[in-house]
Formats: C-alpha cells, structure tokens, sequence
C-alpha cells in the first residue's frame, strides 16, 4: 500500500509540473544511495530497443479512476522495424490495433469500427509507442529522473516534457535491472491512471511481415481519429 500511494503522488507531481511549469520543486530521489542519473538510464533502454530488429511482449493494462478499477485488458503485441506494430487484445474483448509504419488502424469488432489515424498521433498519445518507433530519443524530449529502486533491483523514473508547449504527456516508467521496460503509467484527460505492465519480453523473434497488414472487413466503418487510441479507455 505505502508503494501504491508514492507511485500515485509521484505520478500526480509529474502531471502538476508539467502544467505549471514549476521546475524548481524536484523531489530527491526515495533511496539517494540507489539513485542514478535518469536520463542515462532511460538511453540504455533505448538502445536495446533500438538494438533489436524485432521485439515480442505480452502487454496487460489496466484503467483506473479515483482509485477504482473501471476495465483490465490482455494481449501479445509484436513490434517489427521500421514502426510495424500489431497489438492483439485476446480479453476480456478482442481488439487489434496495428500500425503499418505510416498509419493506424483500431479494429473493435464488437462496434463494427475501425478507427484509423497518422501513426504519428499515436506516438503523442502513448508512452509506450514513443518508446518503440519514435525516431528522436525521447531523451531529447523528456527529463527523466530517478525516483527510487524497485524491489527487484531495477528502477522507476519519472519522464517530464522538456518544452510544456509540444504535446507530450510525463509519465512513469519501471526498467528491469537488465533496461526492460516492465510498466509504464501515465494520467488520462479525466484524471483517470492507465497502467501497462510488459512481460516476456524478447528480442530479435522472427516475425511475418503479413501481421502488420490490415483490411478493413467489409461490415465495419471507418472513423478518422484516435477517440479509441491504443491505450484509451
């Protein structure tokens, strides 16, 4: 519970400082003698990420508003290079979202939509794609500062936009002591926590080009937008 409660004061004081602009009220990090310098930290995992031609996950999210549980999703994502993604819900609704390098496309079969938009949309939207595809470092856009270590020997850090005028969101971001990414956690527009836990984690698997395709099926309309991106709830 004490771990909970500083994982949401942190996140809240990201989102708080990234409106105002007060750059001056950094909190040290939880354990000074653990700490180290964010931004290094955030680079190497990059750079496996950027290592890798291919990467394999297992992705479960979850969204939460005032403490509550409102919905927790499941499924496999697949990365390919260059910006070839497939993320495929398998519950408690199957969903799928792929990108095929240029753009998006958000299938609900239960709504009989397909929500498409540029892939660089999607980036500003979520954390985890910047992560995956973004050409720029995200160094170069964030500050990321050590907040404590985790129980395992890894790391959580704080991501804060550098310029508050480009439309980037801070989150939260847990690295394993070998730079995985394990969770990231941001605040929605209705103050609302998403959560993302990756596990499973490999690299360099062979993947078909044919899972980054996408056909529209034939009962399903096309809505232009990211009203239902990656990660919305």
């Amino acid at each position: 519970m004490k771990r909970a409660c500083l994982f949401l004061a942190a996140l809240w004081f990201s989102v708080l400082t990234a409106v105002t602009g007060a750059q001056n009220a950094k909190p040290e990090p939880q354990n000074l003698e653990a700490a180290e310098d964010g931004n290094a930290l955030a680079r190497r995992a990059e750079e496996k990420i950027r290592a890798a031609k291919t990467i394999a996950f297992r992705a479960r999210q979850s969204y939460s508003l005032e403490g509550l549980s409102v919905r927790a999703e499941e499924g496999d994502v697949a990365f390919r290079r260059p910006n070839r993604i497939r993320w495929a819900y398998r519950g408690p609704e199957k969903k799928l979202f792929v990108s095929n390098g240029k753009r998006t496309f958000f299938h609900l079969p239960s709504e009989r939509v397909v929500y498409t938009a540029p892939l660089k949309e999607a980036l500003r939207a979520s954390p985890l794609l910047s992560f995956l595809v973004r050409d720029r470092s995200l160094v170069s856009a964030y500050d990321f500062e050590t907040l404590e270590r985790s129980e395992d020997d890894g790391w959580q850090l704080r991501a804060r936009p550098r310029k508050r005028e480009e439309a980037l969101i801070p989150f939260l971001v847990s690295l394993s002591p070998s730079h995985d990414l394990l969770k990231i956690a941001y605040l929605d527009g209705a103050d609302g926590l998403m959560e993302i836990f990756l596990s499973d984690m490999r690299y360099d698997v062979p993947l078909d080009e044919a899972l980054f395709g996408f056909e529209v099926p034939p009962d399903a309309e096309v809505m232009e937008g990211m009203r239902f991106g990656i990660e919305e709830p």
